[in-house]
């Protein structure tokens, strides 16, 4: 993977990862701009990095990748970004394990650890975060969170915007609905339809 720029908005804890994820990556320093959207975030220091206010004429026709793990937030934001004409750029840790028959959605973002199989498809701007795996066959809608050490089995399917918790358990061929959270530890053995919180092992609606 090769990237020459990269502008980034968001410069919370998840835009550290994304940051190290661009070292690993051989991206020089002066090539990364971090930007956020968060006046009280504007002047910190982030890793080498100085904030930036969000300025969209900074980002015209540009390549971009939003650091945000709220999935609602960072739909939102990228609803902004695609406004601008700008391209998001996919960001892969070289020490993921991706197949060369998965498919990865623009602007998303995969972990050091991350395994994703073959056939899986991710939407726009997912996150696959440490140690996780999403086996073969999954697909994962748009604006999708996998936390760290979270297992997918295989055709599992993720809605639009949900979030599975840190070493949360997916049973093959469970279907989640739009806007679920799977808490962490929890391990969910049948479909769920509803919009809600489920937790525990099995895990139930809250």
């Amino acid at each position: 993977m090769h990237i020459e720029s990269i502008r980034l908005v968001g410069s919370g804890g998840h835009a550290l990862v994304v940051l190290d994820s661009l070292a690993a990556l051989g991206v020089p320093t002066e090539a990364i701009a971090v930007f956020d959207q968060n006046d009280a975030r504007v002047g910190h220091q982030i890793g080498e990095h100085k904030v930036q206010a969000f300025d969209p004429a900074n980002f015209s026709g540009r390549a971009v990748h939003i650091c945000i793990g709220d999935n609602k937030a960072r739909e939102r934001v990228s609803s902004e970004i695609a406004k601008l004409g700008c391209n998001l750029q996919t960001i892969i840790h070289p020490r993921a394990i991706v197949s060369a028959r998965a498919v990865i959605g623009e602007g998303t973002f995969v972990a050091a650890g991350a395994i994703v199989s073959a056939q899986a498809v991710t939407g726009k701007s997912c996150i696959i975060n440490h140690a996780s795996v999403v086996d073969h066959e999954c697909i994962l809608s748009d604006f999708v969170h996998i936390a760290p050490g979270a297992t997918l089995g295989g055709a599992v399917s993720v809605g639009h915007r949900s979030l599975i918790g840190a070493g949360a358990n997916i049973l093959p061929r469970v279907a989640i609905a739009p806007d679920v959270t799977i808490g962490a530890g929890a391990v969910l053995i049948k479909n769920v339809t509803e919009s809600a919180v489920y937790v525990g092992v099995p895990a139930k609606k809250v």
